[in-house]
């Protein structure tokens, strides 16, 4: 389950924890109030502080520049399209929902 909060990025930008745009997911420690952020191949990329309301984020003085994302019901991934010779063709984004998954302006589509 996501924990809901917010935390500020590594441009001084405010993002929210369960929906932190970009690729990006967050695993959030609220005992440390620590969010750590990472790109959808696992890689560790920024360590936040954890902060619950954006009432929290302006009592830490910090300006509040909330970066707006939808919520990840569909997981994105960095994709590489090769053809038969292995030749890449097309560096893109995999995008997979629950039912279904599509490689955006490809038009390749799959379903389950």
């Amino acid at each position: 389950m996501d924990i809901k909060g917010f935390f500020v990025d590594w441009n001084g930008d405010t993002r929210r924890t369960e929906a932190p745009g970009d690729g990006f997911r967050c695993i959030v420690d609220p005992d440390l109030r620590r969010v750590d952020v990472l790109q959808s191949d696992g890689c560790y990329v920024h360590e936040g502080m954890f902060f619950t309301t954006l009432e929290d984020v302006k009592a830490a003085g910090v300006e509040v520049n909330l970066i707006e994302s939808t919520l990840v019901s569909e997981r994105e991934w960095p994709a590489i399209i090769a053809d038969a010779d292995g030749i890449i063709v097309e560096n893109c984004v995999f995008v997979a929902t629950p039912k279904s998954a599509t490689v955006p302006d490809s038009g390749v589509t799959s379903s389950q």
